[in-house]
């Protein structure tokens, strides 16, 4: 029995071994183009999303897998969790498996990963419930009965982490989308809220498949008066921002007199 378990156990610490193996070759096919060897055993490549040069000994993924984690952490993970590879390479006793029943998951554990992005997209964005909400104990009760191995999240680490991250994927999103199209169209309105504060949006509608989508480029604090010289600069700081101002064929507006 003692026998039979060793040699299980060491299995599959053999098999988690050669996923890493195969995960860490795998970064520089999925991030890296133009990869070439150089003399004296060596190789380099260049990273898709930011274009910077990465060099390393041939065969070796450490300086590429750094240049991710430090660069493009974001993106990393969430490559690692569609992977769904267990990372975890320390041979594991009784003790251990015990323990796992009782820790939190890891921040790039596929569970973890989805459970904050359904937060995040569904109940923050998507339903508008305020940030406070991960740090009333109704909701960390909730999530201890949906999964105690669930890491919570700070208020500090949505504000300062998860949003602008997805604010950044996002914008990527949109600049690629404004990138491929031929010609666009543009709205621009303004809104002032019960404390009257002004602020001025501008979307783009597009056909996505047989679906019309609205995709908002900006929306940001108006100051000063509404003039049309005001509302001008506003207008050609977004649209030069994602380059279309050479594809642009019509504006809509309301029938404001400053527009």
């Amino acid at each position: 029995m003692s026998n039979s378990a060793s040699s299980s156990t060491t299995f599959g610490c053999s098999s988690s071994t050669n996923n890493i193996t195969e995960l860490k070759q795998s970064v520089v096919k999925n991030f890296f183009i133009d990869v070439q060897a150089r003399k004296p055993n060596s190789w380099y490549g260049k990273c898709s999303i930011c274009s910077q040069g990465v060099a390393d000994t041939y065969g070796t993924t450490s300086n590429f897998v750094r240049h991710m984690k430090t660069k493009h952490e974001s993106e990393y993970e969430e490559w690692l969790a569609k992977k769904n590879i267990n990372l975890d390479t320390k041979q594991r006793n009784i003790d251990d498996m015990i323990k796992q029943k009782t820790n939190k998951y890891s921040s790039i554990n596929p569970r973890q990963v989805k459970l904050t992005e359904s937060i995040i997209k569904d109940l923050i964005i998507e339903c508008g419930v305020p940030l406070s909400l991960v740090e009333q104990n109704g909701f960390k009760n909730f999530m201890e009965i949906v999964d105690p191995m669930y890491s919570l999240l700070s208020r500090r680490q949505i504000t300062r982490d998860k949003l602008p991250k997805l604010h950044d994927r996002m914008i990527m999103k949109l600049k690629a989308l404004c990138n491929n199209a031929e010609y666009v169209s543009v709205t621009l309105d303004v809104w002032t809220d019960r404390r009257l504060r002004s602020y001025i949006g501008i979307t783009l509608p597009t056909f996505v498949g047989d679906d019309l989508k609205s995709h908002l480029l900006s929306f940001a604090p108006l100051k000063g008066h509404h003039t049309a010289d005001v509302l001008l600069a506003e207008f050609e700081k977004v649209i030069n921002y994602y380059h279309i101002e050479k594809k642009l064929v019509r504006l809509i507006t309301d029938n404001a007199s400053n527009n």
